[in-house]
């Protein structure tokens, strides 16, 4: 690392709607960021009117059919997205484990039983949203 260069070790976003206008706003320990406008934003929207959904709404685990028994595979490190909602007088949060996303197959010839469930889930929606408006 070169003297005098920032190495952030964490990356946040701000989304809002002012007067029907999205906005974003990046955040991390080196740069102060100017918010930018978004053309074509459906994040917000998406978020406000599903609001409920998303506070309800979880990623299911990768789970599998062994007999009579379900087992769920978990591990013990993993790289996550931490959304933040905040709306009227509430808020609150959720961590969203890309494995639980991500994993189709457990190996070659076992499904992951929940893989379709996460993939419909309104927090996916949201998720490829978030990423798609900060990549």
């Amino acid at each position: 690392m070169l003297k005098d260069k920032c190495n952030s070790n964490e990356t946040q976003y701000l989304f809002w709607k002012k007067d029907l206008v999205s906005y974003q706003q990046k955040f991390d320990e080196c740069i102060d960021y100017k918010a930018i406008k978004l053309e074509n934003s459906k994040l917000v929207d998406l978020i406000t009117t599903n609001y409920k959904q998303i506070k309800s709404e979880e990623i299911r685990p990768i789970e599998y059919k062994k007999g009579k028994h379900t087992i769920r595979q978990v591990v013990d490190h993993y790289s996550y997205n931490i959304l933040k909602f905040i709306y009227k007088d509430d808020s609150f949060q959720k961590q969203i484990i890309d494995y639980q996303l991500e994993t189709k197959m457990i190996d070659n010839k076992t499904p992951n039983q929940n893989y379709l469930y996460n993939q419909k889930t309104i927090l996916k929606k949201v998720l490829d949203l978030v990423k798609k408006e900060t990549y």
